[in-house]
């Protein structure tokens, strides 16, 4: 597989409350981006804690140095024991500091193990796949105007141009519990998984993803990279150009994204 991660500060916020990790071990490639909330201060901590912890609960379980691995019997109580684990840590973290009261963050991961994909989602960040010419979005956002399109009392076009639609109806950290929401995808060959914050999916619309994802205008599949080396060049040009596609946008937030190609 090759892949890329990016983080931008964009062209309003004066910090970047984003962070985003990349970690391979014991055949599994793991990526996760979280998006920060809560002041200047709260969002910074709440998204470097909830990943770091998160990160490492998944890998020292799969290392074989987690201490609850007997309970576990599959990949998916993994992840959300991984979840709640982070939910605690930011809980318990701004319970105990009141300049960080309120603070919480999302979190989006691909969990790829073999050829399946297991999409761990709290919050609106996105997982997308590309697959034969065609764009899906896995995760599910946990925001107010999706409740409301939900209802059927919005479009999708209607919400994407909201004024609501920062409303978040889950995140990590903001209650003593949490469910995420988790999906499994079996991959194709040759599929495109795209990992990212708001500050992306805000300015640079869908039909804009696949064709600089894919490579091509139509958004058809290019053909397999040739090496490591040209893979990796390959990616890291394509998310770089989603991230200047966002700020020419406005670039009203920060940009962070991970792009994987099978």
């Amino acid at each position: 597989m090759f892949f890329c991660g990016i983080s931008d500060i964009g062209k309003k916020r004066h910090t970047n409350q984003d962070r985003f990790s990349i970690v391979e071990f014991d055949g599994v490639l793991l990526c996760t981006v979280c998006d920060g909330m809560g002041g200047a201060n709260g969002g910074n901590v709440a998204s470097e804690l909830a990943l770091e912890t998160y990160t490492n609960y998944i890998k020292d379980y799969f290392t074989g140095s987690a201490e609850g691995k007997r309970r576990h019997t599959n990949v998916i109580n993994i992840l959300n024991d991984a979840v709640s684990a982070a939910n605690t840590e930011v809980y318990k973290r701004a319970k105990s500091e009141p300049k960080l009261t309120g603070m919480g963050t999302t979190l989006v991961s691909a969990f790829i193990l073999n050829n399946t994909l297991y999409t761990v989602n709290v919050g609106d960040s996105r997982l997308y796949r590309i697959s034969n010419g065609s764009i899906s979005r896995i995760s599910r956002d946990h925001s107010y105007v999706q409740y409301l399109i939900d209802i059927g009392r919005l479009t999708e076009e209607e919400a994407a141009k909201s004024q609501m639609k920062n409303i978040i109806t889950r995140c990590i950290g903001s209650e003593a519990h949490v469910n995420a929401d988790v999906f499994t995808t079996e991959l194709n060959e040759n599929d495109y998984i795209l990992i990212c914050s708001d500050g992306l999916t805000n300015y640079v619309p869908e039909s804009q993803i696949i064709n600089t994802v894919t490579g091509f205008a139509d958004g058809t599949m290019d053909t397999p990279f040739d090496t490591k080396k040209t893979g990796d060049k390959a990616i890291s040009n394509r998310l770089t150009s989603l991230v200047k596609q966002a700020n020419k946008a406005g670039g009203g937030d920060n940009i962070t994204a991970i792009l994987v190609r099978c």
